[in-house]
């Protein structure tokens, strides 16, 4: 049942499961994923590499969301047969470091006018975590040695270090601050990710084209993995949760109202794979695929005249399946 979804995170040292949070308290979780992610990510062979064909981010997003509801189901499903709870546990750091992966590439395709659009939605972010940060320090809830140092940092880099370590000062003291500020775990994700967002932007931003082409590749394997786990995890759920039919609302397809998210691996979808051109690009125009009025089509082989009409689906003689 788990075959492909050997990804080979590394363990806490007793071997229990951990929360990316857990194992570097105040570190970014999403880079911190993507590392430990790495090694399994680089060992997948080209051709199980699956299309990224859905939207990345509302997948990242809700996946994250419903954390909760699968783990609630971990006990019971280490008991089924067959199944490697290592997608249950590592499933988070999986999400995490797709995330990440994800920002990288967003990065080094980055237009100068996008990265100016994040600081300024940094700085936002920055000057209301720092405002409540002065506050909740005021009142001894949080270490205030060096908040007054962030608000005084300019340039992009520091910006994104300011946000990251300002949401991992209320990050790690949530339990004392979070009845007291406005503030919400959203909101500490955000300044996560615009920081990330920015340190890669930059960073990448002068990279050679042949960088920007690994950076893709890479996430591309992060995705793999993490629907490789997420695959196995809806399989357990579905055979625990058979009779209350729930599957759909704990652990959503991520390929909802797509059709058959086989299909989708193999890139057999609406969005264009290499060995799927888009309709009207020069490579369809040239293979002669369908396109608007006045391009080229295929016209299918003529049926010999003695040709047998095909039976349709459930007839004698036909498939018992319905093609999809």
């Amino acid at each position: 049942m788990a075959d492909n979804v050997k990804t080979q995170v590394p363990e806490t040292p007793d071997g229990a499961p951990s929360t990316v949070q857990d194992s570097a308290p105040g570190l970014h979780r999403y880079r911190l994923a993507f590392e430990r992610a790495l090694p399994a990510s680089q060992a997948l062979e080209t051709k199980d590499l699956i299309p990224i064909n859905i939207d990345l981010p509302t997948a990242i997003a809700s996946t994250l969301g419903k954390l909760p509801g699968i783990m609630a189901l971990r006990d019971r499903a280490k008991a089924l047969p067959e199944l490697d709870i290592a997608a249950f546990d590592e499933l988070e750091t999986l999400v995490l470091a797709t995330a990440h992966a994800h920002v990288r590439y967003m990065g080094a395709s980055a237009e100068p006018e996008a990265i100016l659009e994040l600081n300024e939605r940094g700085m936002r972010l920055r000057n209301t975590l720092y405002a409540d940060a002065v506050a909740l320090a005021t009142r001894n809830l949080i270490n205030g040695d060096r908040i007054g140092e962030f608000k005084a940092h300019v340039g992009y880099k520091n910006l994104a270090f300011d946000l990251m370590a300002l949401a991992a000062s209320l990050r790690d003291n949530w339990d004392k601050v979070s009845s007291k500020t406005a503030i919400t775990p959203e909101d500490l994700d955000q300044a996560e990710l615009l920081g990330d967002q920015l340190i890669n932007a930059i960073g990448v931003r002068e990279q050679s084209p042949s960088s920007v082409a690994d950076i893709a590749a890479q996430r591309q394997r992060n995705f793999t993995l993490f629907v490789n786990a997420y695959d196995e995890v809806r399989r357990a759920l579905s055979f625990l949760r058979w009779k209350e039919d729930d599957v759909e609302h704990i652990a959503p397809s991520l390929y909802a109202g797509r059709g058959n998210s086989n299909a989708r691996k193999k890139g057999t979808d609406d969005h264009p794979t290499p060995e799927q051109p888009a309709p009207n690009s020069p490579n369809a125009l040239a293979a002669g695929t369908a396109g608007t009025a006045g391009g080229p089509t295929t016209t299918p082989p003529a049926q010999p005249a003695n040709a047998v009409p095909e039976a349709a689906p459930g007839m004698p003689g036909a498939s018992p399946f319905v093609n999809s």
